[in-house]
């Protein structure tokens, strides 16, 4: 599965590269909730962590208590298979890092809701609205209508379609240098159908999928830049899902979303080619 922070950016300046992908052992969430006999009046099912930080009651300015990292989902969705309690990682225990001894893992969903050291689990007949889902990881969402466009304040929740360029290398053939963009897509609502790459401005040239593994982990993808010129380029990547919806460009981003976080936009990538040193 491939885990995000809702925080992670295109801008190194601000939160770059705070994504990673693993494999994850662990208890089926729906078996334990199933032998638990949860009640046809449930609503959510809330996953409070160990880690908690200090809040002022509005009432009482001076009075301090502590507020646990909770997150919740639907019933339906505790329910799916892919949901863990998780107590492995990569094969082995997960690290205090890690939220060793159980951390729950919501596949396809933003950092924030892989509550770590987890405590407690309850299930509610309400909403929960712990301070993390109302107040912390919140964004604002267009909603728009002929007549309108409304913003409604939303938690954040699933991952969108995203991709990146990873790196440009450059390989020695005989007389010539070759270049190859590679890069990962990952998120959204459907199956990634096609990666595509823009070079300078030109059309959007198709990539190849190198590696596909299971629904919620990244792909990985390349492109032969076979006529790369000395010089300063600017490449961008983006990903088409199944649904036929493709990676918004930040401009297309910003008329649906505003939030420092979900940066799914298509991220620009400047690039020096050096020219060609052949002899020796």
């Amino acid at each position: 599965m491939t885990l995000e922070c809702s925080g992670n950016s295109g801008n190194a300046r601000i939160m770059n590269g705070l994504v990673g992908n693993a494999v994850w052992t662990g208890l089926s969430l729906a078996t334990i909730l199933k032998e638990c006999r949860v009640k046809s009046e449930a609503r959510e099912v809330v996953f409070l962590g160990m880690d908690s930080e200090q809040e002022k009651k509005w009432e009482a300015a001076n009075t301090e208590f502590a507020s646990p990292h909770g997150w919740s989902i639907f019933v339906q969705d505790a329910l799916a298979p892919e949901v863990l309690l998780a107590f492995a990682m990569n094969g082995k225990p997960l690290t205090a890092d890690q939220g060793f001894p159980l951390r729950l893992i919501l596949p396809g969903w933003y950092g924030m809701a892989q509550v770590k050291w987890l405590t407690r689990i309850e299930v509610i007949d309400r909403r929960y609205e712990g301070r993390h889902m109302a107040r912390n990881y919140q964004s604002l969402r267009a909603l728009t209508t002929p007549e309108r466009t409304v913003w409604l304040d939303t938690s954040i929740a699933r991952t969108n379609l995203k991709s990146v360029i990873a790196r440009v290398t450059r390989r020695r053939s005989g007389e010539l240098f070759q270049h190859k963009v590679a890069g990962a897509a990952w998120g959204g609502p459907a199956r990634i159908e096609r990666v595509e790459v823009q070079l300078d401005g030109g059309p959007w040239r198709p990539a190849q999928i190198d590696y596909r593994h299971g629904d919620f982990a990244w792909l990985l993808w390349s492109l032969d830049w076979n006529d790369a010129q000395p010089g300063q380029h600017v490449l961008v990547s983006r990903a088409t899902n199944s649904r036929g919806e493709i990676q918004a460009t930040r401009e297309e981003l910003r008329r649906k979303l505003i939030s420092n976080r979900e940066d799914s936009a298509q991220w620009p990538r400047s690039v020096t080619i050096e020219a060609a040193k052949l002899g020796g």
